[in-house]
C-alpha cells in the first residue's frame, strides 16, 4: 500500500509534530502523525517493558500507513488504548488497536472523542479526494477490532463522506452530558467552521461508542494530566520514515 493513499489528517488547529510522553505504565501520545513515529514507538515499548497503556491526547491524525502500524503493535502487544483529548482520523486506528478500549476519566467531557472518517489521497489540488484502498482498509479494520458490532450503514455513512470534515464524532454518553442523552454525531462537513458537533451536527439517536464497539470497557480510567507528564522522548537517532514501496 502506497502511504499516499492515507492521508488522514485535518485541524490545522492540533496539528503539531506527535509527540510520545513516558509516566510510569502509560505512553502518552499526541499532536499529527507525520510518519517517523512507528519507530520511536517499537523502541519505547523494547525498553520499557512497565507501559501496558497508551493514552491518546489531541491528535488531528496524519499518516495512515504509520497509524495502522503503531496498532498493530499495540494489538499485538495486548496494550490497553485510552482516550484523552480530540482523537481524530488516525488517531483513532491507533486507539482501535487496543485489546480493552477506555474513555479517560474527564474534567471537560466535551473536547474528549473519537472523530472517524474516511481515507483522502495526499493531493495538493483536491483536498477532499477519496482513496478508495484506504477506505477499504480502514473498513476492515473498524470491523475486525469492533467485532462486527458496528452499524454498517453508519459505517459506510462516514467511509463515504465526500470532505475531509464529515466525521462520526462519539463522546462518552456517561460523561458527555450536554445534550440531552445523545452523544454520536454525523458532521457531513458543510457545518459553520468553529461550531461544536453537538451544535450543529446530525444526532443519531440509539447508538454510542460502546453499542458501536469502538469502546469495550466500562472503566473511566484517571491518567496522569497532561500538564505533569515528562518531556517528550527523545529518539537516540534521527527521526526516519518507514517505508513500504
Amino acid at each position: 500500500m502506497k502511504r499516499a493513499l492515507l492521508a488522514l489528517a485535518l485541524l490545522p488547529l492540533l496539528a503539531q509534530a506527535m509527540e510520545l510522553r513516558i509516566s510510569g505504565n502509560e505512553l502518552h501520545l499526541g499532536g499529527q502523525v507525520l510518519g517517523y513515529e512507528f519507530g520511536q514507538f517499537r523502541e519505547l515499548l523494547a525498553e520499557h517493558r512497565e507501559i501496558d497503556t497508551v493514552v491518546l491526547r489531541d491528535s488531528p491524525g496524519g499518516d495512515g500507513w504509520t497509524a495502522f502500524r503503531i496498532a498493530e503493535a499495540i494489538r499485538d502487544a495486548g496494550l490497553r488504548t485510552v482516550v484523552a483529548g480530540r482523537c481524530y482520523s488516525a488517531c483513532t486506528l491507533i486507539f482501535l488497536g487496543g485489546k480493552s478500549r477506555h474513555f479517560a476519566r474527564a474534567p471537560r467531557p466535551e473536547v474528549m472523542y473519537l472523530a472517524f472518517h474516511g481515507a483522502f489521497s495526499e493531493n495538493i489540488f483536491d483536498p477532499n479526494a477519496a482513496s478508495q484502498t484506504g477506505r477499504s482498509q480502514v473498513r476492515a479494520w473498524i470491523i475486525e477490532r469492533t467485532e462486527g458490532k458496528i452499524d454498517r450503514e453508519i459505517l459506510d455513512r462516514f467511509l463515504r463522506g465526500e470532505r475531509r470534515a464529515a466525521l462520526l464524532y462519539a463522546f462518552d454518553p456517561l460523561q458527555f452530558d450536554l445534550d440531552y442523552g445523545f452523544s454520536l454525531y454525523y458532521c457531513d462537513g458543510t457545518e459553520p467552521r468553529g461550531t461544536m458537533p453537538y451544535q450543529e451536527c446530525e444526532k443519531l439517536a440509539g447508538r454510542d461508542a460502546f453499542s458501536l464497539g469502538f469502546v469495550n470497557a466500562e472503566e473511566r480510567v484517571r491518567v496522569r494530566p497532561q500538564r505533569s507528564l515528562p518531556p517528550p522522548y527523545q529518539p537516540k537517532r534521527e527521526p526516519y520514515r518507514f517505508r513500504n514501496g
